[in-house]
């Protein structure tokens, strides 16, 4: 819009189109962005007039973009239709009584989350907001500032970028806050951010404080909150985080058992019917070990531990008799189970082990 080249709006339909091949909350910046460059050319006087052949190249480039995959969704609507089928807050049984009172609970939490609620649900697990104290507080001041100035175009994107995000991301999902998707919105609220800083400099200075304490100040704003994520996202909260579910905590932690005892132990999985030993997670973490999918069909004679190969069984909860049976048949090993990291009392997989002969 500023440069005013063909060629940009060329580059606008090849990557919005190309967010149709990515993954479903893509859609939402294809969205956006056309939006934004609608919007933006209703705004400026004659912009539609004069920006139509770029509306025009940007809409047959993106199209042309993502036909196949549009062809291919019109082919087959369930796959189109089955995440949002999945995870809408339509699902709800409290939709049929308290359809009103769960969208706004579910709005509320969706953005409260970035400020002032913790985030304990799902994937992401953690005991704090999104932002630390003084980075809410510039994220309210900036909401408050952006509101103010909502006639400007830019203000008006960012809102509707961060409001998008949680009621489409969040308010209207199965499961707020969605950390998952609440992501999307995390570049938002930073600009929020430092809008907010920028804000406290600007009344700093209308009240006459001199420009270099202001400076200061609002340095110091931004500082601090970053220093304290940092050392939150990379110290404390790896060491208590959750897992994304089940599934990649069981591969994560059973590989990290297998890596402690070593690659002269055959590794064989009893994955409850859920986890497979051929998911690229574990030919990737167990690069050079001896890889076995088993069953309740499994012939444990085969496993015997010899002069150069031991054995480790992996089961989830639901191949427990399975284990039995290989305990049977293979006596003499160890045996220990494993628990959840966030939920402490859900089991994760027991492990038997057997060492080389």
């Amino acid at each position: 819009m500023r440069n005013g080249r063909i060629s940009s709006a060329i580059w606008l339909g090849l990557v919005t189109g190309a967010a149709f091949y990515t993954y479903l909350g893509s859609r939402l910046a294809m969205v956006l962005a056309g939006l934004v460059f609608l919007v933006g050319c209703l705004l400026q006087p004659n912009g539609l007039r004069q920006r139509w052949q770029h509306l025009l190249a940007a809409a047959l480039t993106g199209l042309v973009v993502l036909l196949p995959m549009a062809v291919f969704f019109l082919q087959h609507p369930d796959h189109f239709s089955a995440r949002l089928t999945a995870e809408t807050v339509m699902r709800d049984p409290l939709m049929a009584t308290s359809g009103t009172y769960l969208i706004l609970r579910q709005a509320a939490r969706s953005a409260l989350v970035f400020i002032s609620q913790p985030a304990t649900y799902g994937f992401y697990h953690s005991d704090r907001a999104y932002l630390p104290f003084i980075a809410a507080i510039l994220m309210v001041l900036g909401m408050g500032w952006s509101v103010a100035h909502i006639k400007r175009l830019p203000m008006a994107i960012l809102l509707a970028w961060w409001l998008s995000v949680v009621i489409l991301g969040g308010a209207l999902t199965s499961a707020a806050p969605a950390s998952q998707r609440l992501v999307m919105a995390l570049p938002a609220a930073a600009w929020l951010c430092a809008l907010g800083a920028t804000a406290a400099g600007y009344l700093l200075e209308q009240n006459r404080v001199s420009k270099i304490i202001v400076v200061l100040i609002c340095l110091g704003l931004i500082l601090v909150p970053a220093v304290q994520s940092v050392d939150y996202y990379l110290r404390i909260y790896p060491a208590k985080g959750g897992y994304g579910d089940r599934s990649n905590e069981l591969i994560v932690e059973s590989a990290a058992l297998a890596r402690s005892l070593g690659p002269a132990y055959r590794f064989v999985l009893l994955g409850g019917g859920y986890v497979q030993i051929e998911f690229a997670s574990y030919q990737y973490l167990l690069t050079g070990y001896d890889l076995i999918q088993a069953s309740d069909e499994t012939d444990w004679s085969d496993y015997t531990p010899d002069d150069a190969h031991g054995l480790l069984v992996i089961a989830a909860p639901e191949d427990s008799a399975t284990l039995e049976q290989v305990m049977e048949a293979l006596p003499g090993g160890e045996t220990q189970t494993f628990y959840r990291r966030v939920y402490t009392d859900d089991p994760l997989f027991t492990a038997y082990w057997l060492p080389p002969q």
